[in-house]
């Protein structure tokens, strides 16, 4: 399993990620971050120059820049997969402000969303908490959280390999 998990790691990537060398978390696709005083919002500044990887489910083939709703609806999926395979969610994804109303509705309803995740613009992503979690940057340099493109979703479902990150599954 941890040789699968580095595997996906290099396919796809998410808000922050670890340093391999150290363990310290550092920046991904967002290229800062910051946490209000009371520690329970948080701030992500995307970087404008991450993109998807060249696929045919984008217009023209070519990936297009990765915005704060893609990052928002990657999450928000991850949790619709995993209630509809009877896996339980995380103490940080139940830690989420409005994630309590997501959860009963969220395996037979696209249209609900978790209101503590905010894409204020393409470039900003709010996520507000419920209570401090120094634990949550983990979460989201983890595998639950890592962004791919609603399009590739919606073309190749689960088994979609369009990736966000550096490296792309090659087949025979």
């Amino acid at each position: 399993k941890r040789s699968e998990q580095i595997l996906v790691n290099q396919v796809y990537t998410g808000l922050v990620k670890y340093n391999q060398h150290t363990l310290q978390i550092v920046p991904s696709i967002a290229r800062e971050h910051t946490l209000s005083a009371n520690e329970l919002t948080y701030t992500f500044l995307l970087d404008t120059r991450a993109r998807f990887q060249n696929d045919r489910c984008f217009e023209n083939g070519e990936g297009r820049q990765i915005v704060a709703s893609d990052v928002k609806y990657s999450i928000e999926r991850i949790c619709r997969n995993k209630l509809i395979e009877g896996i339980g969610l995380s103490r940080q994804v139940l830690n989420i402000a409005g994630a309590d109303e997501f959860l009963p509705e969220a395996k037979d309803n696209d249209s609900v969303h978790i209101s503590g995740i905010v894409a204020e613009n393409d470039s900003v992503l709010i996520i507000n908490l419920k209570e401090p979690d120094k634990l949550f940057l983990h979460y989201l340099a983890g595998t639950n959280a890592l962004v791919f493109a609603p399009e590739a979703f919606n073309a190749y479902g689960i088994n979609g390999t369009v990736g966000s990150g550096a490296f792309r599954f090659k087949y025979p």
